[in-house]
């Protein structure tokens, strides 16, 4: 293992509680002076990658960390397999790469090497693989890692993605609840984090809960707080938070531009969903069509299954049931009602009334956007 003297351990320290304000460039700068004399060249603490990837260079935290984490399997170093995959999985869901997140969360399941001494990495871990059920439609397997979350009790975790609070609401939405009594502790524990001093914690938080209830005043406190934050990524979290808190398809839309030009395809995807949605709202169809197109070209020319992005809704309204989605996938395939209904043994009118439901839950007006 490598080996630190007093003062790196104080500038390693010192370096977390930095990046916990949101003072990541003085977080890398710190984490830069450190050095260990390792001839295997191991990073002294995934932290440092984590520092890169949120002060904007998530490109680069990905592959550090990744590098980080074939040398810990190579030498069955248990203490840091879990840490550099929390990294890469961070990573990889804000690129918007699920495909790619899907294999790494089942390759470090296989591997089974939880990092007793650091358990704020499992807890990242259980929230982003619960995320991505959740994306995936598989409600049970969410609840499950969602539990498993709880149980540790890291309330006070000062990284993204280790709180149970985002998840937990959208699952409580996905049972029924209203969205604002759902997101409502969602919100309380954004607002203890920014009491707490964990700024980096609450921004990510809230990106995670505004697309399930806006609360207006804890809104603009977060947007307020990302904006002032260092680097590049958290500013752009603030503008995301700003344009959804205003409602604005304006705002969302210029929001969306800019996540992804910082790397953010994950939450460029949401914004621009978002903006199609209020276009919608607003009866701007013509706009709503447009902006539909081009997000979906965008979300094609990305890959990796972005699109489970756009296909995931939590609200009981537009969660399709099973025959629902077999229905939709067979529609998608190009088959006309007449063929699905003779393939699933049932009445056209039957297919009729599926899709009717279909198309209203996924807010989609026609085959070729239901093909998208």
């Amino acid at each position: 293992m490598p080996r630190w003297d007093v003062a790196e351990i104080v500038r390693l320290v010192r370096g977390e509680l930095l990046l916990t304000a949101g003072r990541t460039s003085d977080a890398v700068a710190d984490f830069a002076s450190l050095s260990t004399a390792d001839p295997l060249r191991r990073d002294p603490a995934s932290v440092l990658s984590l520092a890169q990837l949120c002060d904007g260079d998530i490109a680069g935290a990905v592959d550090r960390s990744q590098r980080q984490l074939e040398l810990a399997r190579g030498t069955l170093d248990r203490t840091r397999v879990e840490p550099h995959g929390y990294v890469v999985a961070l990573g990889l869901l804000l690129q918007g790469r699920m495909a790619s997140l899907r294999d790494h969360l089942t390759s470090l399941a296989a591997v089974n090497a939880p990092a007793v001494l650091a358990p704020e990495s499992r807890a990242g871990l259980l929230s982003i693989g619960g995320a991505l059920s959740m994306w995936q439609g598989n409600f049970d397997t969410a609840r499950g890692l969602v539990a498993q979350l709880e149980s540790l009790s890291l309330a006070g975790a000062p990284f993204p993605y280790m709180s149970p609070a985002a998840s937990s609401a959208a699952l409580a939405i996905a049972d029924g609840v209203p969205g604002a009594e759902a997101t409502a502790p969602a919100w309380e524990r954004i607002a203890t984090l920014i009491d707490d001093g964990s700024l980096l914690a609450a921004v990510f938080e809230a990106a995670r809960v505004i697309e399930l209830h806006v609360d207006a005043e804890y809104t603009a406190q977060a947007a307020q707080i990302a904006y002032a934050c260092q680097g590049t990524l958290l500013p752009a979290l603030g503008a995301f938070l700003e344009a959804a808190g205003s409602e604005s398809p304006e705002l969302l839309l210029a929001a969306a531009d800019t996540l992804r030009a910082r790397g953010l395809m994950l939450h460029g995807t949401r914004a621009h969903g978002m903006a199609v949605r209020r276009l919608r709202q607003l009866e701007r169809s013509t706009e709503a069509a447009r902006e539909y197109s081009r997000l979906r070209r965008l979300v094609h020319r990305a890959g990796d299954e972005l699109s489970l992005v756009l296909s995931a809704r939590l609200d009981p309204a537009s969660v399709l049931t099973r025959r629902e989605r077999e229905v939709a996938h067979l529609i998608a395939a190009g088959r006309s009602n007449r063929e699905v209904a003779d393939q699933l043994v049932v009445s056209e009118r039957t297919i009729d009334n599926h899709l009717y439901r279909v198309f209203r839950k996924l807010g989609v007006t026609s085959r070729e956007e239901l093909v998208g």
